[in-house]
């Protein structure tokens, strides 16, 4: 930790090290996919899904990602589920919005591994 530290408590060591971490910043021989990931090159990348939670801390950051991907041709699915909070599939597995988050991403993965390639018979069970 820094000696210095900011009006949050957080070293400027640390916190420039989470801004590099986090893309804020350029980081000197960043590879091109880390770029991508971080969304600062976004063009290239698969088909996106991103949910996230009308009341999760991270919604604007996920809107704002959506869109720079949208601006740069990838195509995204993207869900704000009304009333969401960040990770609320995980404490509250068996309310209604956690299983239809659940069935939501089971049907994007789903999607996403689909292949138009006809698929082989079922083994005969003999």
């Amino acid at each position: 930790m820094s000696s210095r530290t900011s009006a949050s408590g957080t070293g400027t060591s640390t916190s420039r090290h989470g801004a590099s971490c986090s893309g804020t910043r350029p980081t000197p021989g960043t590879s091109a996919s880390t770029r991508r990931r971080r969304g600062r090159e976004a063009g290239g990348l698969p088909p996106t899904c991103i949910d996230v939670g009308e009341l999760d801390l991270f919604r604007d950051e996920d809107i704002r990602f959506a869109a720079r991907l949208l601006e740069a041709g990838v195509p995204v699915d993207l869900h704000v589920y009304p009333g969401g909070v960040h990770a609320g599939e995980l404490l509250a597995p068996d309310a209604e919005l956690s299983r239809r988050i659940g069935r939501y991403r089971d049907e994007a993965l789903g999607r996403a591994l689909a292949t138009d390639r006809p698929k082989a018979p079922a083994p005969d069970p003999m």
